[in-house]
């Protein structure tokens, strides 16, 4: 009796196809385990049917009790993952105006909102104070908030950065920002001033 062993290239074969069987499970589980995770996902659409003031938003910022806030020209609304509340200048002591532009949260926990040639607004302890001009406010027009790497906050007003600190608004000139007589565009609207690690 002659017992015959296939050759390398029917044993190379075999092995390839265990291989590619093999690699096509794999990949079919993965294909399977993404369409299971985007599964998960929600998106809502929030409207003033919804509750909010109106449908323009402008700026959002999570504070680090969970809150989401938002600016609008109608108010700024605190919103809790079910309920917005408005606070404008008929409800809420300390707001002057309802025309809200940007946000920043530093690192007390204030949340700082920038108006529409209305001043600045901070919420501190709960309670709503709103620096114009006549209180130390370089200018009541404010282009952009943000932070300078240390949780204070830098506002771009008047052609400069300015930062708060000890409870008073301070020019930043240690920033070194280049801006001149005629900024351009791109120098009047900083989105934001710093990255987490403090660099501009």
């Amino acid at each position: 009796r002659i017992i015959a062993w296939p050759d390398n290239a029917t044993l190379l074969m075999r092995q390839w196809r265990k291989w590619l069987r093999s690699w096509l499970v794999c990949v079919a589980w993965l294909c399977l385990l993404s369409l299971a995770g985007r599964a998960q996902y929600r998106f809502d659409h929030w409207t003033a049917d919804n509750g909010l003031p109106q449908n323009s938003v402008r700026d959002i910022v999570q504070t680090r009790d969970g809150y989401l806030w938002l600016t609008t020209f109608d108010g700024l609304v605190r919103f809790d993952g079910v309920r917005f509340t408005v606070f404008n200048k008929s409800n809420s002591p300390g707001i002057i105006t309802n025309r809200f532009v940007n946000l920043f949260e530093d690192a007390h926990g204030d949340l700082w909102a920038s108006t529409e040639y209305g001043g600045l607004t901070r919420r501190h302890q709960g309670r709503f104070i709103t620096y114009t001009t006549a209180n130390g406010l370089p200018d009541n027009g404010i282009s952009s908030l943000g932070g300078d790497g240390q949780g204070n906050l830098l506002m771009f007003c008047a052609y400069r950065v300015f930062r708060w600190l000890d409870g008073k608004f301070l020019p930043a000139d240690d920033l070194r920002l280049p801006v001149g007589d005629a900024p351009s565009d791109k120098a009047q609207h900083l989105p934001g001033f710093s990255d987490p690690l403090g660099k501009l």
